[in-house]
């Protein structure tokens, strides 16, 4: 770590819990790497299936609604 960092976390002990901060920090970035992981793996699921036209949805609800 560069010894202006050190001297700035020393400085700022009494207002900072640096163990705090840097456990929030990771638990943090853990749930992060945990949605990216799900992302990716819904996105492996979802891959092989056909896709359907743009708009598809919207319009069969306005049907269905309309009662055509």
């Amino acid at each position: 770590m560069p010894d202006e960092v050190k001297r700035e976390m020393e400085r700022l002990r009494k207002e900072v819990k640096w163990s705090e901060e840097i456990r929030e920090f990771l638990r943090e970035r853990i749930e992060k790497e945990k949605r990216k992981e799900a992302v990716g793996r819904a996105e492996e699921i979802l891959r092989p299936l056909p896709t359907r036209p743009r708009g598809l949805a919207s319009r069969m609800v306005r049907e269905s609604r309309d009662g055509h």
